[in-house]
């Protein structure tokens, strides 16, 4: 494969985690979903096609999933919080009503 191959699929690569890190960051989970199920085939095509040849942005993926993975923990403790309101406001009413 061309040199020219190996930058595109880099840069594919680095915009399509940016983009990923973006919808988290937004808190855009649908927009993140559907990026997040292209990741998969879009790092097995990377790594397949052109194994050996990502290193160097290699750490700025990973600091990107890390961040991601960051951003999704707090989305999920914030659901949970949420969540842990909304049943006891309905158990409460519940209670009120008996």
């Amino acid at each position: 494969m061309s040199e020219i191959s190996v930058e595109r699929m880099r840069l594919k690569l680095l915009s399509h985690s940016q983009a990923m890190l973006h919808a988290a960051e937004s808190g855009k989970w649908s927009q993140f979903e559907r990026l997040d199920s292209q990741w998969r085939a879009l790092l097995n095509e990377a790594f397949s096609d052109f194994p050996g040849r990502f290193d160097e942005i290699g750490v700025q993926l990973l600091e990107n999933q890390t961040r991601i993975s960051d951003l999704l923990a707090q989305a999920q403790n914030t659901l949970a919080l949420q969540f842990q309101k909304e049943f006891k406001a309905n158990a409460a009413i519940k209670q009120y009503l008996k």
